[in-house]
C-alpha cells in the first residue's frame, strides 16, 4: 500500500491560517523585538501575539477533545509548527511547551487529574496560562534516567503523610516563570537512596504554589521571544493526588513526553531550514557576482540549491 503525503483540505486550510498568522503578527513582531536588550521585557512583549494564538484556538488544539480541546493530530500541529517557525521561532515554541507539560496529564493522569488540568487550558481564549515542564536539573538532564542514586535528577519529593515536599532548583525550564514570573510540572525523585527507575516521578505544581521562586531568567542570543528561566523549589507542599501516574513512572513519562515534541520541533526546524534556504534562493536569483548572469545559472550553484531542496522535503516527511 502506497503512503500518500497530500494534505487534507482541512490541513491545507491550517497550512494557510498559520502561514497568514506568521506574516502578519510575528513576522512584524519578531523585527521589533529581537533587538531589546532584557530578555523578560521581550518575553513579555510577546504575550499579545500568544494571545492571538488562544483565540484562535491554537492552545486548545493541544487538548484531547473529551477535555474541551480541539483534539488536534500530531500532523496538524507540525504542518502549523513548521509555517509560524518559518517566521518566527519564539511564540510558537512557548505553544509547544504548554504541549510538552501537558502531554503527561494527557497520557498518564487520571480522569480527576485531566478534568482539573487540561479543561483549564482548553477554556482559556487569553492566553494567560503557561505550562512548564521544569525537567533539567542543576546536575541532571541527560542522565535523568540513570540508575545510580547519586547521578541524575536530585530535586527531592519527600513524602509527609498526604503530602509532598519538594526542594530543588531546575534550569531552561520553558514557561516556567508564567507571564508572572510564576510557573510547573516537576521531575522529582520521591528516594535519593534509589535510581530513576524506582524514584523519578512527575508532580504536578500550580503556579502559585507558596515556595516557588523564580530566579535567574536566561539572556539568549536566539529564541528571543520565549522564557528560559530557572525554577527554585523550596519546601513546595502539594498532595498526594498531584502525582502523575505511580512513584517510578517518571522515565515512560518523559519518554513519551519528548518523542511527541521531538517530531513537532522537528517540523519547526523544517520550518527554519525553509526560510533560510528561500532567503539564499532569492539571493542567488538576483546577484551577478561572476558576469551578466545570476549566479543560480551556474551550475554549481543551481545543483547545490537543489540538493539543499531535496534535504529539506526529505526532513518533512521524516518529520
Amino acid at each position: 500500500m502506497s503512503i500518500d503525503f497530500r494534505p487534507t483540505e482541512e490541513q491545507v486550510m491550517l497550512r494557510n491560517v498559520a502561514r497568514s498568522f506568521a506574516t502578519q503578527v510575528l513576522q512584524p513582531l519578531a523585527r521589533e523585538l529581537d533587538a531589546l536588550t532584557d530578555p523578560w521585557e521581550c518575553f513579555q512583549r510577546s504575550k499579545p501575539a500568544f494571545t492571538q494564538m488562544a483565540a484562535g484556538e491554537l492552545t486548545a488544539s493541544l487538548i484531547p477533545t473529551e477535555y474541551g480541546g480541539a483534539g488536534s493530530s500530531c500532523v496538524d500541529l507540525a504542518i502549523a509548527a513548521e509555517e509560524l517557525c518559518r517566521v518566527e521561532v519564539g511564540v510558537p515554541t512557548t505553544l509547544l511547551a504548554n504541549g510538552l507539560a501537558l502531554h503527561p496529564i494527557i497520557t498518564f493522569g487520571t480522569p480527576v487529574q485531566k478534568e482539573r488540568f487540561l479543561r483549564l487550558f482548553a477554556e482559556d481564549k487569553t492566553g494567560d496560562l503557561l505550562a512548564c515542564f521544569a525537567f533539567t536539573d542543576v546536575e541532571g538532564g541527560a542522565n535523568f534516567d540513570s540508575d545510580d542514586p547519586n547521578a541524575g535528577v536530585r530535586t527531592f519529593a519527600r513524602l509527609e503523610g498526604d503530602t509532598y515536599v519538594i526542594n530543588g532548583v531546575k534550569h531552561f525550564a520553558t514557561n516556567g516563570s508564567g507571564w508572572e514570573r510564576k510557573g510547573v510540572l516537576g521531575t522529582t525523585r520521591t528516594d535519593l537512596s534509589r535510581g530513576a527507575k524506582d524514584a523519578l516521578s512527575i508532580i504536578a505544581v500550580p503556579g502559585d504554589t507558596s515556595g516557588i521562586r523564580v530566579g535567574k531568567i536566561e539572556n539568549k542570543i536566539g529564541l528571543r521571544l520565549t522564557v528560559q528561566p530557572e525554577v527554585i523549589f523550596e519546601d513546595v507542599r502539594v498532595p498526594h493526588e498531584n502525582l502523575i501516574g505511580a512513584e517510578g513512572d517518571g522515565i515512560p513519562i518523559i519518554t513519551g513526553a519528548f518523542g511527541w515534541t521531538a517530531a513537532l520541533i522537528g517540523a519547526a526546524c523544517v520550518g527554519v531550514m525553509r526560510a533560510a534556504f528561500e532567503y539564499v534562493l532569492d539571493f542567488a536569483r538576483s546577484a551577478r557576482w561572476l558576469g551578466s548572469e545570476a549566479i543560480i545559472n551556474h551550475q554549481i550553484v543551481g545543483y547545490t540549491l537543489a540538493d539543499i531542496k531535496m534535504r529539506i522535503e526529505a526532513c518533512r516527511y521524516l518529520t
